[in-house]
């Protein structure tokens, strides 16, 4: 009875096994087919290729969601959501897609380095377009914010400032221009540090905007001559990419504010090549004949303006429906969700079968395992203290035969002990001798201290008026001055001496001896009015100069920045 039971239970067993394998390569297919599916929706996506459909999508979330499905990621979870909520997008279904990101953002793990910060940033930049399309400004305005966070999480600082510029338009939904100008400032500047000078000046289109509507005409015109100069949207021709065609509107209303009505006439002309634009030209259109009192053209231009808002606000208004259908359609949603709940309660008896088999073989093979580990890490201890038994008895023996050789020849231990004398000698020999070139670098430095302050000191008692007591007992006025050719020497070579990188720097330059100085005095920290009297010029030579220096030394638009510059080199 016994070895018959042995022999069913063996056949048990093997069936078991089998059974398992060919789940394991079942279950290692279908996460293949899966991981695969989900590639091809997110290049899909990339693709801006638009989905009609959302079985594969659902599918694909489901699987990494399920939770016997313990091999998954949570990043696979979050691309799996990403690919599900793009989906929505395209059906127009909002709240779903909305949801699906929200799903993929709570399974992000942010605590972990592994964490795909990049597919979280492209979450929270599809949640802020769906959030302002819907017209909740300060939801998109966050999603932003968040967008950007992650960016810099992953590395890419271009997405990032990406999603600085898309807060301008949640800034201008809840009306804070403020706002709009200080962040469109703050990317013109992170371009800039990159070199990006074509991308820091298109950002101006909104600035420029913004400033014709509050008539702030010497700002836009400063910024328009920037945007068309430096942002590389227009051809030899001064014609603007296609894209970009509505600039003309704001270009049109700056010159119709400024009464120049030619040129405010060929801006909204331009605009009425573009289907897009139309409206926006005759509007521009309608305001110039206006102010030229030809009622005819405004009559025109007013009939054609009617007819373009017309057919913008069926086209918009059919959208509208489309969008408003998707937004509160929840019942296909609930359909959807009994559809897959039923399917969860069918399988989960079998799930938990093979969960139990699966628990207990990986149990015994856990046993097994640490079993051979312990073995293993006992056999390389004891193979570890042998070693090292082997090399202590080894130079023991050497430390006897050698105690013994020098006992046994008295020179040779003389010898020794002379040549560690020597040494010792020697090495005490050195550390005196670097102790005394340490002791003087140090006075040298505090004399050449000491120096540069005394002359620092002499310019700046040029550019102060004081008195000075006479041994008479009188008080003699002593007036401000330039400094002379023997004085600026001095200074000179002290500056070469005491700072010669920087002296170094500005040499490579083929600058005038009046910039040279003025340099020279920026680094030292003296200020402008200060300069202009031991130069013996006006300030605004000296801002002139510090600009030009700015720009030729290091690339900059103002001298803002120039004195923690030269302090840098």
């Amino acid at each position: 009875m016994s070895r018959k039971r042995g022999i069913i239970i063996g056949l048990l067993a093997a069936i078991i096994i089998a059974a398992m394998g060919i789940c394991g390569r079942m279950a290692v297919r279908q996460d293949r087919e899966m991981h695969a599916a989900l590639d091809s929706l997110l290049e899909q996506n990339r693709s801006y290729v638009p989905f009609t459909t959302d079985s594969v999508a659902r599918r694909v979330a489901a699987y990494f969601d399920h939770p016997l499905h313990f091999w998954t990621t949570s990043n696979d979870r979050l691309r799996a959501h990403y690919a599900l909520g793009s989906v929505y997008r395209d059906l127009h279904e909002a709240p779903a897609a909305l949801l699906a990101w929200e799903d993929g953002i709570a399974a992000a793990d942010t605590t972990s380095k592994d964490c795909d910060f990049a597919t979280l940033t492209l979450v929270y930049g599809q949640m802020a377009d769906v959030y302002f399309r819907q017209y909740m400004a300060e939801d998109a305005l966050k999603s932003c914010e968040l967008y950007s966070h992650f960016a810099l999480q992953s590395g890419d600082t271009l997405m990032y400032i990406k999603g600085l510029l898309q807060r301008n338009d949640a800034y201008l939904a809840l009306g804070d221009t403020a706002a709009i100008f200080a962040n469109i400032d703050s990317i013109r500047n992170l371009y800039l540090e990159r070199g990006l000078n074509k991308e820091a000046a298109q950002v101006y289109q909104m600035a420029i905007y913004l400033a014709v509507e509050q008539k702030k005409h010497m700002l836009a015109d400063s910024l328009m001559r920037i945007f068309e100069r430096e942002s590389g949207l227009f051809d030899t021709d001064g014609i603007i990419i296609p894209t970009r065609t509505i600039y003309h509107s704001n270009r049109g209303r700056f010159f119709l504010n400024l009464h120049e009505l030619d040129s405010a006439e060929n801006n909204f002309r331009k605009l009425l090549g573009n289907s897009s634009t139309l409206i926006d030209g005759y509007r521009g259109l309608i305001m110039l004949y206006h102010q030229k009192h030809d009622a005819d053209s405004v009559f025109k231009y007013a009939h054609l303006y009617e007819d373009a808002l017309d057919n913008y606000l069926k086209a918009s208004h059919t959208s509208a429906i489309a969008l408003a259908e998707g937004m509160y359609d929840y019942s296909r949603q609930q359909q959807i969700a009994r559809i897959q709940s039923d399917r969860t309660n069918k399988w989960k008896l079998v799930s938990f079968l093979t969960l139990i088999v699966i628990l207990l073989l990986a149990l015994y093979h856990q046993r097994e395992r640490h079993r051979r580990r312990t073995k293993e890490q006992e056999l390389n201890q004891k193979t570890k203290d042998y070693n090292e038994a082997l090399n202590n008895l080894k130079n023991i023996q050497d430390e006897i035969s050698r105690l013994r050789e020098v006992q046994a020849d008295t020179g040779k231990l003389n010898r020794l002990l002379e040549e560690q004398g020597r040494e010792l000698h020697r090495q005490e020999a050195l550390v005196k001798d670097l102790r005394q070139q340490l002791i003087n670098m140090a006075e040298l430095t505090e004399q050449k201290n000491q120096e540069e302050s005394e002359i620092l000191a002499k310019f700046h008692e040029m550019t102060i008026a004081h008195r000075v007591l006479l041994e008479s007992g009188k008080y003699n006025i002593v007036n401000v001055r330039a400094a002379n050719m023997k004085e600026w020497q001095e200074l000179l070579n002290i500056v070469r001496v005491n700072h010669p990188s920087f002296y170094l720097f500005i040499n490579k330059y083929s600058l005038s001896d009046f910039r040279f100085r003025v340099c020279v005095l920026s680094r030292l920290g003296f200020k402008s009015h200060e300069m202009a009297t031991i130069l013996d010029c006006k300030e605004n030579s000296v801002s002139n100069a510090r600009k030009e220096l700015a720009k030729i030394l290091f690339g900059l638009e103002s001298a803002r920045d120039l004195d923690k510059k030269l302090i840098e080199i």
